[in-house]
């Protein structure tokens, strides 16, 4: 096979893209977002809230917003189709919590309305607001405008979705509003809201990590700014650059927030060559550079709190355990069985269809590194995965088979054409 050489750019960070979009919306004045996501579950929020009178021009990777404040978004009986979007319908419960919204449904396609939301939606109910799903977790989710009250929540699932929701209620709140989490998770919503002058905190305490936001009494700051490149998508490359011979690949412009990168420590622990160098900030979010050469792996172990910052990025570093010398283990990654598909599952699979020896657990597997072999991709409507065994078949025949376009497309439509341009340096 051929080695990946080269330096690339890649499409700006998913789950910042979100909550420019989302944010931009409740500002107040004009807010212009370049390199956003141009994947199908960013442009499925931009549709949720276009629906409810929000102003975009939206033009790929460039958004500008007409920001009408904190209360700008309305509906009646409106529909709101999330796509297989996660991120945009959790979000947008607490977003919609205090809009002039009423009988609001929320739904998703079927793998989205599979997922339970019971998760966002008791604890929203917490603070008072009118939400609730079909046998109360599954879509639709139907919301009415609400005013939270003031009070503390206990989250029970390391979820950013989930706070996020909580915090954005708090905007609406009647008082400030506390989220405890055990486990810290990506806190791009607090970053966000602190640089668009919301007054969000942060304190460690015997039982967690409190965050509490104070309803804002001032208009919010439009946005002005770059989304840097999703670490997410840049582990797909890392790992295919650890384990493919002769690889040497720099990826520039990546949002290096510590909740974020945790598969870099992962790969670190493997023996992975891995140089990180911070050149700035944007709204709050460390940016830099990540350099990865090819280097020989040995298994590892991964589980306890590590496995809230990288739940997106098991599936990928599964195919750098697959080839690792030694036995890995992944454990405390519940999680992984309520995503796109029932991630354990799928991996455990389709490892084993590749000829590796793998053991399946309830919270996780053992993986037994050895030799890639060619084997059909069934990706379950899952982009991760997709996108991870076709790195695989990659490492087992040198050719990369663009699987399931459509799937990959709704987070990382520019993924085979950035692998194919690192294969041709």
């Amino acid at each position: 096979m051929k080695s990946l050489n080269g330096t690339i750019s890649l499409p700006g960070d998913k789950s910042i893209s979100h909550r420019a979009a989302m944010f931009s919306v409740i500002a107040q004045g004009e807010s212009r977002i370049t390199n956003l996501s141009n994947g199908g579950d960013v442009a499925s929020t931009i549709s949720c809230l276009s629906a409810l009178g929000a102003h975009f021009q939206h033009d790929g990777t460039e958004l500008i917003t007409q920001g009408k404040g904190l209360h700008s978004l309305s509906g009646t009986d409106v529909v709101l189709d999330c796509g297989n979007s996660g991120t945009s319908l959790r979000l947008l419960t607490g977003l919609l919590s205090g809009q002039d919204v009423h009988n609001v449904s929320l739904i998703g396609d079927d793998s989205l309305s599979r997922r339970p939301h019971d998760r966002v939606i008791n604890p929203l109910q917490k603070l008072g607001v009118d939400i609730s799903g079909r046998d109360g977790s599954f879509t639709p989710v139907v919301i009415n405008s609400s005013k939270p009250h003031s009070g503390e929540v206990a989250m029970t699932i390391a979820s950013a979705q989930v706070k996020s929701a909580l915090l954005l209620a708090g905007l609406y709140a009647d008082g400030p509003v506390s989220v405890i989490e055990e486990k810290k998770t990506r806190d791009h919503t607090e970053n966000m809201l602190n640089s668009m002058g919301v007054t969000v905190s942060s304190e460690n305490v015997s039982s967690g990590n409190v965050i509490t936001i104070l309803p804002p009494t001032k208009p919010l700051s439009p946005l002005t700014a770059v989304i840097p490149g999703d670490p997410s998508s840049a582990a797909f490359f890392g790992v295919a650059a650890c384990i493919i011979p002769g690889s040497d690949i720099t990826m520039t412009d990546i949002l290096l927030n510590p909740t974020r990168i945790a598969w870099v420590d992962a790969l670190f622990s493997m023996g992975a060559d891995i140089t990180v160098e911070e050149t700035g900030s944007v709204m709050g979010e460390r940016v830099g550079t990540i350099h990865v050469r090819h280097a020989p792996l040995t298994a590892t172990e991964i589980s306890g709190d590590i496995i809230a910052s990288l739940i997106d990025e098991l599936p990928i570093l599964s195919i750098a355990m697959a080839v690792a010398t030694g036995t890995s283990h992944v454990r405390d990654a519940h999680e992984l069985r309520v995503k796109e598909s029932d991630r354990i599952s799928v991996v455990v699979d389709h490892l084993t269809r590749a000829g590796i020896q793998v053991a399946e657990v309830e919270d996780g597997y053992d993986i037994t590194g050895g030799m890639l072999n060619e084997l059909d991709i069934q990706s379950d409507g899952d982009h991760r995965i997709a996108m991870s065994f076709s790195i695989a078949n990659y490492c087992a025949t040198g050719v990369l088979s663009e699987v399931d376009r459509a799937v990959v497309a709704t987070s990382f439509p520019s993924f085979f054409n950035l692998f194919e341009s690192l294969i041709s340096s």
